[in-house]
């Protein structure tokens, strides 16, 4: 144990230097004296929840901080792969556009227009049009993705989700410890969103993406 709060320690202070400069300025922001910090830094205490929040509202990507792993993301069509078994194709209401860089509201009862997709299934699932880049260039400002309410949520998959405080995004989703939620961008010019189970309003696994690559 440890080895590892050294090690969660050193990336600590790696983000310290790179965001903020100095320690005491990390310290500041986190609201502690920087004699608290160095426990963490030191490797003699391992940050708590609150801490750890603390740290992702200032930007910090939690995952590496817990473990070590920058995780690299496969593009579009290894992210989301073809079904290896035949399946049928339905149109599927395109709810709304959505953004996925600010918020734009995409749950709607107004279908006015369908899109089709080759996919399995047709209740549960809707489509949405991103505006916005902070998925690129896994998805792309008007893509149009599919979402299934049914599908299970795997850690690293994409998600359209809605937050109770009104924001709605599509992001990557990362389990954290203490029953917390990382919101990752496949963009690294955006930072990640932490937020706890009970913040979250609804999420969907986005299954589907589709792209125009010819404009006339």
């Amino acid at each position: 144990m440890s080895d590892l709060k050294e090690k969660i320690g050193e990336r600590i202070r790696e983000f310290a230097e790179l965001k903020f400069k100095t320690l005491k300025n990390l310290a500041d922001a986190l609201g502690m004296v920087p004699q608290t910090l160095q426990q963490y830094i030191s490797g003699k205490t391992m940050p708590g929840g609150e801490i750890i929040k603390k740290l992702a509202d200032l930007g910090a990507d939690i995952h590496y901080l817990l473990t070590g792993e920058k995780l690299k993301e496969k593009i579009a069509e290894d992210a989301i792969k073809e079904s290896t078994s035949k399946i049928s194709g339905y149109d599927f209401p395109l709810v709304s556009m959505l953004s996925a860089g600010s918020m734009i509201e995409f749950f709607t009862d107004e279908h006015l227009e369908k899109v089709a997709f080759t996919y399995y299934k047709k209740l549960g699932c809707s489509a949405l049009k991103v505006k916005g880049d902070s998925m690129s260039p896994t998805i792309e400002n008007g893509d149009i993705v599919l979402v299934d309410s049914d599908a299970r949520l795997i850690d690293g998959c994409i998600v359209a989700a809605r937050l109770k405080s009104g924001e709605q995004v599509i992001k990557r989703f990362r389990v954290l410890p203490h029953d917390l939620i990382q919101l990752d961008s496949d963009n690294f010019l955006y930072d990640p969103i932490t937020v706890s189970r009970e913040e979250v309003e609804l999420i969907m696994p986005v299954v589907k993406v589709q792209r125009e690559i010819y404009k006339s």
